[in-house]
């Protein structure tokens, strides 16, 4: 990656994206060791798993998931996405295949949510009132 700023920009602006460059590893550090209510003392660097999406990790899940792509369906989101992510900057995913990929995720994701949301609702009716699941005949 280029670390200069554009040369076309006005001076103004290439002394404020020099800034900007510069602050990214701090700005990073403190969103990564951030400490909010809601993770109960844990970071968001340790909730976000940032161990499993090193780049190496990530080239090598996609190379598991292509002799067994099941496995990437079981994955969570967030890996799956970062993992298509580094596969598309390291030219192992082109904009076609990765458009296609996604889709069919998140086809998946929306009917494996429904289907468990359907699962949870009958299981709660059936509690709530004590009614069995299938119907009588």
């Amino acid at each position: 990656m280029d670390e200069r700023p554009d040369p076309e920009l006005d001076d103004e602006r290439r002394l404020l994206m020099t800034v900007l460059e510069a602050s990214i590893p701090e700005f990073v550090s403190v969103l990564v060791n951030h400490r909010p209510k809601s993770l109960r003392g844990h970071s968001l660097g340790g909730a976000m798993g940032t161990e499993e999406r090193s780049p190496a990790r990530l080239i090598t899940l996609f190379g598991t998931w292509n002799k067994a792509p099941a496995q990437m369906y079981r994955a969570p989101p967030s890996l799956t996405f970062a993992v298509l992510g580094q596969a598309k900057a390291d030219g192992g995913l082109n904009p076609e295949d990765e458009s296609e990929l996604l889709g069919k995720l998140l086809t998946y994701w929306a009917m494996r949510s429904t289907l468990d949301s359907s699962a949870y609702c009958a299981a709660l009716a059936k509690s709530r009132l004590n009614i069995p699941l299938t119907l009588a005949a």
